[in-house]
C-alpha cells in the first residue's frame, strides 16, 4: 500500500513538473510575441524614424490634404481627417509645413491646421534635397504656429510688422494690453486681420467698428463705432476665448471669429482662413521678426484694399 501511494505520487509530481514547464515556455513565447509586435507597432508609428524625439500631430479641421512637398501646389498624396494623430518626423525652412509619418511612408501637412504635442519645437529641418534632418538647423528656428498654451501677458512693445494703419492704434493697443494682460502683438493681429486699424469699418453681416464687434455684444444705448467702447467689448470676448482655449492662441482666433461653440470644431471655411491668416501673423510677431512673410500674403490675397480704406479713414481724424 505505502508503495504504491509513494509511486502514485511520484506521478502526480511528474504531472505538476510538467505542466510548470509548459506553462513558462508558453509565456515566454508570448513575452516574445509581444515584444515582436510593440517593436513593429513603433516602427509603423515612426518612432524608429524620430530617435529621442516625440512629436505628435493631430488634426483638427475636418481634412486635410497630405502632400508630396511642403508647399501648396505639391500634388497631394492622401488626407486625415479631423482628430488623426502622426508622428512628426521634421519641418520645412519656413516652419509652416511638418513632414509626419503616414501608413504609407511620409508626407507633408500644413501646421497650422494641426494640434502639435510633445517635441515637435525640438524636431529638425529636413531637407528635401538630401533626403534628411539637419539637425544642426534646429536650433535656429522656432516653429511658425505656436502649438498649445502659450504666455498672453502683456509685452512692452509692439513688433514692427504690422502696417502703419495698425501701428497709429499703438499707443491704445498698449494700454488695453496692459489692462486686460493680453499680448498686444495679439491685439494687434485681431485689429489687423478684422478692419485694418479702420474705426469705422462694417461687415455685411453686421461686424462693426476697429474690433469688428457683432452688434449684440453692446449694451443699449452704447456707440458701437466708439474705439474705447469697441475695444472692451471686442476685448472681453477675446478673454473669453483665451480662457476657454487655455491660453491657446490659435482656438482662441478660431472662437474669436466663429463663436466659441466652434472651438471643439466644425470649422467653415471663413475660420480657418481667419486662423491661417491670424496664428501666421502672430507668430511671426512675437518671434521678434521685422517683416511678417503671412501678413504680406494676406495684403496680397485682398488685405491691401481693406487697409487702404482704413489709411483713408485715418486721414479724416486728423
Amino acid at each position: 500500500m505505502p508503495t504504491n501511494f509513494a509511486a502514485r505520487l511520484n506521478r502526480v509530481l511528474i504531472a505538476l513538473v510538467i505542466t510548470l514547464l509548459v506553462t513558462q515556455l508558453l509565456t515566454l513565447k508570448a513575452l516574445r510575441q509581444n515584444k515582436v509586435n510593440t517593436a513593429e507597432d513603433m516602427d509603423q508609428a515612426g518612432d524608429s524614424e524620430v530617435p529621442g524625439v516625440s512629436c505628435t500631430a493631430t488634426v483638427r479641421v475636418r481634412w486635410l490634404n497630405q502632400r508630396s512637398g511642403p508647399n501648396e501646389s505639391s500634388p497631394i498624396t492622401g488626407g486625415a481627417r479631423r482628430g488623426e494623430a502622426m508622428i512628426g518626423i521634421g519641418w520645412n525652412e519656413s516652419r509652416h509645413w511638418l513632414l509626419v509619418s503616414t501608413s504609407d511612408g511620409s508626407a507633408w501637412m500644413y501646421a497650422s491646421y494641426m494640434r502639435l504635442s510633445g517635441g515637435c519645437a525640438s524636431l529638425p529641418v529636413y531637407s528635401a534635397e538630401n533626403g534628411s534632418v539637419e539637425p544642426e538647423a534646429q536650433s535656429q528656428r522656432q516653429p511658425a504656429v505656436p502649438s498649445g498654451n502659450v504666455e498672453t501677458t502683456a509685452a512692452a512693445t509692439l513688433s514692427p510688422v504690422f502696417t502703419p494703419e495698425v501701428q497709429y492704434w499703438s499707443e491704445l493697443i498698449l494700454t488695453w494690453a496692459a489692462e486686460y494682460q493680453m499680448d498686444p502683438n495679439l491685439i494687434a493681429t485681431v485689429i489687423q486681420i478684422e478692419s485694418c486699424g479702420d474705426p469705422a469699418a462694417n461687415s455685411s453681416a453686421g461686424a462693426q467698428g476697429l474690433f469688428q464687434v457683432m452688434p449684440f455684444h453692446f449694451a443699449a444705448g452704447e456707440d458701437m463705432l466708439d474705439v474705447e467702447t469697441n475695444a472692451r467689448r471686442g476685448l472681453d470676448y477675446l478673454q473669453g476665448a483665451l480662457e476657454r482655449s487655455n491660453g491657446d492662441v490659435g482656438l482662441a482666433l478660431v472662437g474669436y471669429n466663429g463663436g466659441y461653440s466652434v472651438m471643439n470644431g466644425g470649422w467653415a471655411a471663413e475660420t480657418q482662413r481667419y486662423y491661417y491668416w491670424g496664428s501666421g501673423i502672430y507668430a511671426e510677431a512675437v518671434s521678434g521678426a521685422a517683416v511678417s512673410a503671412t501678413l504680406e500674403a494676406w495684403l496680397a490675397a485682398g488685405g491691401t484694399s481693406l487697409c487702404a480704406r482704413a489709411s483713408e479713414s485715418l486721414r479724416s481724424l486728423e
